[in-house]
């Protein structure tokens, strides 16, 4: 009961304005975690491959497709509503495509340390069944390629099936603000290559590997705690890889 009345208190505080509110849910999932499964499973980390199959679960299910049906939203709503009435294919759905994602997408909206937003992802994590194997795509070889540069290290990273987590564009950020050095701005993946590159520049490669590993470190804990397998071995692949990186030549 007082854990129930814990969640009771800390969602009184979401701002009851509803501009704020729509305000925060823009800087949350429009600006910081896109919560698709296509984003956050295929090999380059873009939007489109899961909606086709997403699209043809509510199709077969009965139900009315939404706009964005390989969204986290539309696949927590698909597997309630199926759960309600058939559990078997509610498990079938969860084992084919929410349960192998919803651990990293939720944890990406917990790292915002946003009100309600990642307090809900806290409870969505307390209620779903176990992960399911991922299946993540292969890790290519980058710093045994003669042509890898910063750009390639960068958009590695910010590939959450390549990388084990999700870099928010205000995750770099904090990460560029603890070793002091700029970032500028942009999409993600040319904010971390300008962090990079002016981590290169004042020799302080390896502050920032540092802070790159503090963050996976925090990702590995609540991996371990949430039984997410896979994810946390992809995670320790890119703690690897980042430890290796160094200064390009001149």
């Amino acid at each position: 009961l007082d854990q129930d009345l814990d969640w009771v208190a800390q969602l009184a505080v979401v701002p009851a304005d509803a501009d704020e509110r729509l305000a925060e849910h823009e800087r949350v999932f429009g600006q910081q975690v896109f919560a698709f499964e296509s984003v956050f499973l295929s090999p380059d980390g873009l939007r489109g491959s899961a909606e086709g199959p997403c699209r043809a679960w509510f199709d077969r299910a009965g139900f009315a497709v939404p706009e964005m049906p390989d969204s986290l939203g539309s696949q927590l709503l698909l597997l309630a509503e199926l759960g309600a009435g058939d559990p078997y294919q509610a498990g079938a759905f969860y084992g084919e495509h929410l349960g192998r994602w919803a651990v990293p997408a939720l944890l990406a909206i917990v790292r915002q340390q946003s009100t309600p937003y990642s307090l809900l992802a806290e409870l969505v994590l307390e209620l779903l069944p176990d992960p399911v194997p991922a299946e993540l795509p292969e890790v290519p070889a980058l710093l045994h390629r003669e042509r890898t540069g910063l750009r390639d290290i960068a958009a590695h990273l910010v590939t959450p099936a390549m990388a084990g987590l999700y870099l928010s564009r205000s995750t770099i950020e904090e990460i560029a603000r603890s070793v002091g050095l700029p970032c500028g701005f942009g999409a993600r993946r040319l904010v971390l290559q300008n962090l990079f590159q002016a981590a290169a520049e004042h020799d302080a490669l390896p502050a920032l590997r540092e802070a790159l590993d503090r963050e996976s470190a925090w990702w590995s804990e609540r991996y371990l705690a949430a039984g997410a397998v896979e994810w946390n071995q992809r995670l320790e692949h890119q703690r690897a890889l980042v430890r290796e990186i160094r200064k390009p030549a001149a």
